[in-house]
């Protein structure tokens, strides 16, 4: 498989695009390899805020040989790219930042993602699930999209790829960028973007931005195009496959929320701190009902930023 940082020179006109997944670093576990890339997310931030975001090793023979991103969307569940499941027969996975526990897998499974090639499959959805031999206890899981977002929406994608470096401890966000449908391009299953967002990682989650609502999984790139798996399409068959696996544990059921009455945060709202309650402020209740994890576990750097991109206000 190729990294990403040799995709620059396979372009949309072939129909085809190199999958993004990575080679295994030569390091041990607790160590970070590096890449000789051309295309890569610079300047990306450490990804803390989001506990979901997950590092895959992939195994052969129970030996590591290529590596991913992912997020766990539910306590046995995680959600990577189809290609960095299949053809193979083992995986780890290791939360940084929900516990910094790892954990074997049992199994995997994709749709309809076949192994083999060094190429995303435009008509396949490159989406893949890794079954948890134990629980990664979170306090909230990803939303996961129901629908296609419109065209121009703002994403960030996730992966542990930062400044053309392999991370075996880290994972970064890059920064926001438009998606669109990959229709008109050949990739009807994906959406594209015109820049690379995450070089050299597949699975990596892409999330709306300012929120935990996950709608794509990083999938490949080339010419400058970044192409991202989407979930909406494969939603009925990720919600079967998590029953079968222990469910959605966790994950708190959207319920409408009235109209607060004001009262005092216990801390600004453009600053990071504890949880605050829904009926604090109207803003704090439109963001609670957009991303629970703000009111149920903590006001993260996510939340500061749907202070601007929900309620419209600026933050210093």
């Amino acid at each position: 498989m190729h990294l990403l940082d040799r995709l620059a020179h396979v372009t949309l006109a072939s129909s085809l695009l190199a999958l993004g997944c990575g080679a295994a670093p030569e390091q041990g576990p607790d160590e970070e390899g590096s890449t000789d890339t051309t295309s890569r997310i610079v300047n990306g931030t450490p990804a803390t805020g989001y506990t979901e975001a997950a590092l895959v090793q992939m195994l052969q023979g129970g030996r590591q040989v290529a590596v991913c991103s992912g997020a766990v969307i539910a306590p046995k569940v995680v959600l990577t790219a189809g290609h960095c499941v299949a053809g193979f027969d083992g995986w780890t996975v290791r939360a940084p930042y929900g516990g910094n526990v790892t954990v074997s897998a049992t199994g995997g499974a994709v749709l309809d993602y076949k192994a083999g090639g060094t190429f995303v499959d435009p008509k396949a959805h490159d989406v893949g699930l890794v079954y948890l031999s134990k629980a990664i206890t979170l306090g909230t899981y990803p939303t996961l999209a129901k629908t296609a977002v419109a065209s121009g929406t703002k994403a960030v994608n996730v992966g542990r790829i930062d400044n053309g470096k392999i991370s075996n401890t880290a994972l970064f966000a890059g920064a926001a960028v438009a998606v669109k449908p990959g229709d008109a391009v050949g990739f009807p299953n994906h959406y594209v973007s015109t820049e690379i967002i995450q070089s050299g990682d597949s699975g990596g989650p892409v999330f709306v931005s300012g929120t935990h609502t996950l709608i794509a999984v990083n999938s490949g790139a080339g010419g400058g195009t970044e192409v991202l798996a989407r979930v909406d399409q494969v939603l009925a068959w990720i919600d079967a496959r998590v029953a079968e696996h222990g469910g959605y544990a966790g994950t708190p059921v959207p319920t409408p929320t009235p109209t607060p009455t004001p009262s005092t945060c216990s801390h600004a709202l453009c600053s990071t701190g504890p949880k605050l309650v829904a009926a604090c402020d109207a803003c704090t209740a439109k963001i609670c009902a957009a991303d629970a994890y703000c009111c149920n576990t903590r006001w993260d750097s996510v939340c500061v930023q749907e202070v601007t991109s929900l309620c419209g206000k600026s933050c210093p």
